[in-house]
């Protein structure tokens, strides 16, 4: 048994139950308990089901945004229309976690009427957290599920919904008969003593639903479930090269006959005998994974996927062949090699969607459109800037040292005089910026691919526009240098035009001038530096190509400088003022630094089932830093 402590933040629902006792027609407000502190089943198809309960403290529980107004929705519908209250006097009252509601009139929203006075009159008894999980403790369990305690959330509205997962949080009663409906003491008339009133009609309907939607959420966490356990014994099957129908063999077995630690003893014993049978080397950490014909039909579904979403760039092979003009549900059944043509549509994409091949071949398509579009994105950026990738996102050091001392001339008998080499340190580090899309229920069964794959694209270009802007922006602050505490274009370094001038002969010779005069960090070595980029916005690309351009000259002061020769201009849009830049060869002199997290370079694709709307997330992901290292690389004039 082992614990892990988590400090991110999620989101979650969780339901309970209401009693109407406590309603006040002349306020119209209600008391509810909306968490009791039981323990509920979460999990999602591409997690394993654990067990989740809120700790029930001052410290753990922050019932501000509740008391603030929070509102209370209709199934967690969160729009202005489905508002149909909000809280107040939120609290822990004897280990339950309690509020008040306040309803809107329902003269001002006839539209939800009826259900605000089912809910008043507890007809409709579920009341539902969303909740904020801030921190949690995960208690990992043998032969039992993982118990995860929230040990930091925070509520962030209420919903009336039919049913609930905590079957013991309900709205306050005033009488000592906590969680009882009402009842009337009073003596049937004897002419409609055997006819129910209609009260009683309308309330048994409502236990009817009540009771068929409990049903159907228990049958839904069962599906759950078992597509955990199946995801979970595909992706086992693959990391330990098992055949098709070993792997089949297992997940057409039902959880009572199968479960999720059965299956994964099973998958050990099994990649054990394996390894047995092939004789290997038991030292050896490697594990050979055969390409079966299910990859094949994988990257074959993908091929055809990519031609389907742009046919002018992704050609279809032989293996993509198979699955032209197929919608994604077909697709997906005939990868998986099941076909459910017997079940309806809307149940043929949600067990599409239940597969671990759909997720991995959407994924795959977005990660290869949004990584093209990123390709082909211009990042004016690089060329004159430097890469070195970072292993993690703590502040690394880049370290500089001045040129070796110079020789100095030894008398005969006198003493050898030793140098000293000058160091200098500039701290940088990795940002992450994200975003995401998610391809919903609806859009499998529309099989409406081409919108998703056009936001995909755009992702890609996103992405490549968002690297570019940084860095530009990071020119424009004029950053602060560690060396000296000084701008990075500062009249101390040199490197700054005294007056803004526009580009022509004169400035530009002006800067050449200028940055030939940088010595080393030693303040005596001369570097030699050599502009290698023209760097400016479109207001200055005319003039900057004018003065570099091939003419011939009228007079012997027009003759352009061999020197211009190498030169190279670089124009981009993120400069918008009149300002040019000299930027010297990164290879020679340090400029700007940049890089991605260590094997993840440019935008990276992440993937999950959501597990109350049953989209399909796909994550996109940058891991991006930037820097600029050495003044000495810059030389800027502020235009005219």
């Amino acid at each position: 048994m082992s614990e892990r402590l988590f400090k991110q933040s999620q989101s979650e629902h969780l339901a309970a139950t209401v009693v109407p006792e406590t309603f006040n027609a002349e306020t119209n407000t209600m008391d509810v308990q909306f968490y009791s502190g039981a323990v509920v089943l979460r999990g999602g198809f591409w997690t394993e089901p654990y067990e989740l309960v809120f700790e029930m403290t001052e410290e753990a529980a922050d019932f501000s945004r509740l008391n603030a107004g929070a509102p209370f929705l209709l199934d967690h519908r969160a729009d202005v229309k489905n508002t149909i209250g909000r809280t107040a006097g939120a609290r822990l009252d004897g280990g339950k976690a309690v509020s008040g509601v306040e309803f809107v009139e329902l003269a001002d929203d006839p539209e939800n009427a009826p259900s605000i006075k089912k809910i008043q009159k507890g007809f409709s008894k579920g009341i539902s957290m969303g909740v904020d999980i801030l921190e949690r403790r995960i208690e990992e369990r043998d032969g039992q599920r993982d118990l995860h305690t929230a040990t930091k959330w925070q509520p962030f509205e209420l919903s009336g919904t039919p049913v609930q997962a905590d079957k013991d949080a309900f709205t306050l009663a005033k009488t000592s008969t906590e969680g009882a409906p009402p009842h009337n003491h009073k003596e049937d008339d004897m002419s409609t003593k055997n006819e129910p009133s209609g009260a009683q009609v309308a309330l048994d309907e409502e236990k009817a639903r009540a009771a068929k939607l409990a049903k159907e959420n228990d049958e839904l966490k069962a599906t759950i479930a078992l597509s955990a356990r199946n995801t979970f014994i595909a992706d086992m099957g693959v990391r330990f090269g098992l055949s098709d129908d070993d792997v089949e063999g297992m997940t057409g077995q039902s959880l009572e006959s199968l479960s999720h630690g059965d299956a994964k003893d099973k998958i050990l014993t099994m990649a054990a005998e394996k390894a047995d049978n092939r004789d290997i080397n038991p030292r050896s950490t490697q594990l050979s994974v055969e390409h079966d014909e299910r990859d094949t039909r994988r990257e074959g579904a993908l091929n055809a996927l990519l031609h389907r979403a742009d046919p002018g760039k992704f050609e279809l092979d032989d293996n993509g062949k198979r699955f032209y003009g197929l919608s994604l549900v077909e697709t997906t059944e005939r990868v998986s090699g099941r076909s459910n043509e017997g079940d309806g549509r809307s149940r043929r994409a949600e067990l599409a969607m239940s597969t671990s091949d759909f997720p991995k071949i959407l994924a795959g398509g977005v990660n290869k459109v949004l990584g093209t579009a990123y390709e082909d994105a211009p990042k004016t950026y690089q060329v004159w800037s430097s890469r070195r990738d970072l292993p993690d996102f703590k502040t690394m050091n880049i370290v500089r040292r001045s040129a070796a001392p110079a020789l100095a001339l030894k008398a005969e008998g006198a003493p050898t005089i030793y140098g000293k080499v000058t160091e200098t340190q500039q701290g940088w580090q990795l940002y992450r910026y994200s975003t995401g899309l998610p391809f919903t229920f609806e859009m499998m069964v529309d099989d409406n691919l081409g919108a998703f794959m056009d936001v995909a694209a755009a992702l890609g270009a996103s992405s490549a526009r968002k690297e570019n802007s940084l860095v530009y922006a990071h020119l424009a602050a004029n950053p602060t240098m560690a060396e000296d505490s000084k701008a990075l274009f500062h009249a101390d370094h040199g490197n700054l035009a005294g007056a803004g001038a526009a580009p022509s002969q004169t400035t530009l010779n002006a800067m050449f001038v200028a940055v030939s005069a940088f010595t080393d960090i030693d303040a005596s070595t001369k570097i030699n530096a050599t502009p290698k980029y023209w760097l400016g916005g479109h207001s200055t690309r005319q003039s900057r190509a004018q003065t570099l351009g091939q003419f011939a000259p009228a007079t012997q002061a027009t003759i352009r400088p061999d020197y211009f020769n190498g030169l190279e201009t670089v124009t981009d849009a993120e400069i918008t003022g009149n300002e040019w830049y000299g930027i010297m060869d990164p290879r020679t002199v340090d400029t700007m630094r940049y890089g991605w997290l260590e094997g993840a370079q440019g935008p990276q694709v992440g993937r999950t089932i959501d597990f109350d709307t049953d989209d399909l997330k796909v994550k996109v992901t940058l891991n991006f830093g930037y820097r600029a290292v050495d003044f000495r690389g810059f030389y800027k004039n502020p235009g005219a």
